[in-house]
């Protein structure tokens, strides 16, 4: 097969180009979100995500622009423009990468089970109360097990060969961030009910030690190793730039609401965490 069919089969709409780039970079991340914006603070947040937002969307329109429509991804650029050393680096580079990157969701979904399930069983259980997640308990229901519990679910993903399954799963995830923009609607609607917004007393605004929400932006928003084979399935290669401006504002739009109105609805628990 020759790589320059990847080009002449683009078969996607502008919308799907789109949503499957917002896709491809919105993580189990979003959920901690609201936290970072309220320890970090809410406006010092967002100009972090604004900036980091814009600064790789322009290294990875660069990318683009210099990736030609016979090449399949940008490992090949990298080698046709500075040579095969520099290739191998870049294989090496995104393997570390991936490979970091999936420690830390790892860790992102151990956690968020270990509080969800804890939880029911804190309604289910008369006088259960699960340990702190940094504490090495054995004795009950802890962190660790919720650990054991999320290798057993997600090693068999990792061993399997055939994702087509997977795929079509990944392709309605994006629905499953909108649902939970629904929920922080909700939750904000009923804190105004409640009356439990402050904004004297419960918000930072800035905070001069910004490396955290640095760090989880630029992640966040990293496109670049797989921005490429989802532009290719572009029907109209003409749009790339703009479906690629459009899916990275799309991406910077979900990530500011679900972290500045998320973290309206939390303030005062998310002091607790």
């Amino acid at each position: 097969m020759r790589k320059s069919l990847v080009a002449e089969q683009g078969t996607d709409s502008s919308f799907k180009v789109i949503t499957s780039i917002a896709n491809t970079m919105i993580g189990s991340s979003i959920i901690v979100y609201p936290i970072i914006f309220i320890k970090e603070g809410m406006l010092g947040s967002l100009i972090v995500l604004l900036v980091i937002g814009a600064a790789l969307f322009f290294t990875c329109r660069l990318l683009v622009l210099h990736n030609r429509q016979d090449e399949i991804d940008f490992g090949v650029s990298i080698k046709r423009i500075l040579g095969p050393k520099w290739a191998k680096l870049n294989s090496y580079v995104n393997i570390t990468l991936i490979y970091v990157v999936s420690i830390v969701y790892f860790m992102l979904i151990c956690g968020n089970f270990f509080d969800i399930s804890s939880s029911i069983f804190v309604e289910a259980i008369d006088g259960y109360q699960p340990p702190p997640a940094q504490s090495i308990d054995l004795t009950k229901y802890s962190q660790q097990y919720a650990s054991i519990i999320s290798i057993l679910f997600t090693a068999p993903l990792i061993c399997k060969r055939d994702i087509d399954l997977l795929m079509k799963f990944f392709k309605f995830t994006i629905y499953l961030v909108f649902a939970y923009g629904i929920f922080i609607l909700v939750a904000l609607i009923k804190v105004f009910a409640n009356g439990e917004l402050h904004f004297t007393d419960q918000y930072t605004l800035f905070d001069p030690d910004f490396s955290t929400v640095a760090g989880a932006f630029a992640l966040s928003f990293l496109l670049h190793p797989v921005g490429a084979p989802i532009l290719k399935r572009n029907k109209v290669q003409a749009n790339n730039m703009r479906d690629l401006l459009l899916g990275y504002g799309l991406t910077a739009v979900i990530y500011v609401y679900v972290g500045f109105i998320g973290g309206l609805t939390c303030a005062s628990k998310a002091r607790e965490v």
